[in-house]
């Protein structure tokens, strides 16, 4: 990837002993070479370092500035126009490698960005059903707590009919009754039940019991072939 700085390379800002002008090519080349790398945001100069040169193995010296206008100076192979860095085993880096190497970095970089982001995401989606587990155990000991209530007040609506007889032994499934615009509003268990007339005929009913928290419950009770039919 090539960077350009904001200014561009001048004869002017380079520098060389009239005796290594046969180098000016190569300089200029350098110092374009220095001006792309994405840390140089404006070059600055260029010129010869002369206690490392000779005639025949020129080197240079490119001062730019960077990003915080701080001035910093690379040293590089007139001939092979490679970075001279003693920290590296071979002592030099060509721009090209300098380069790929920053890439290099930026890639393990979104990589590590990246890694920290799904993991992030797996914490929030395992925290989310870790809440979602616990809403629905809260609603599952509150809808358990309308049950006992529920059959109390069935047993209190029903105490005056003869010969009860439940068509359940357990609480039933809880069934959720939603609105057009699908909020939950109520909760309902529906429990079958029989009672005689005073002439002694099982009489078949279903009570609903409906609960719409914070409100109390209520209770309807209908013949249940009335319901079964969908009358």
């Amino acid at each position: 990837m090539i960077y350009s700085s904001s200014h561009a390379v001048e004869l002017e800002q380079l520098h060389l002993p009239r005796t290594y002008l046969r180098y000016l090519p190569q300089i200029y080349d350098g110092a374009q070479l220095m001006a792309q790398t994405e840390k140089c945001h404006q070059f600055v100069k260029g010129g010869l370092k002369i206690d490392a040169s000779d005639l025949k193995a020129p080197v240079f010296s490119y001062t730019c500035r960077d990003s915080n206008n701080l001035t910093y100076r690379w040293v590089v192979d007139g001939l092979s126009l490679e970075i001279l860095d003693d920290t590296r085993p071979q002592g030099r880096i060509s721009f090209a490698e300098y380069q790929n190497e920053l890439e290099q970095q930026r890639q393990r970089q979104r990589e590590r960005e990246q890694a920290r982001e799904e993991e992030l995401a797996r914490l929030q989606a395992e925290r989310e059903a870790i809440e979602a587990e616990r809403e629905k155990l809260r609603l599952e000991q509150q809808r358990a707590s309308y049950w006992p209530k529920c059959k109390n007040l069935l047993s209190e609506k029903t105490k005056n009919m003869r010969a009860v007889e439940w068509q359940f032994d357990q609480q039933p499934e809880v069934e959720l009754l939603t609105s057009d615009e699908g909020g939950t509003e109520k909760v309902r268990f529906i429990m079958d039940f029989n009672a005689q007339d005073y002439h002694r005929q099982t009489l078949e009913y279903r009570a609903f019991c409906d609960f719409m928290p914070p409100e109390d419950a209520t209770i309807e009770i209908h013949p249940r072939a009335l319901v079964q039919s969908g009358k």
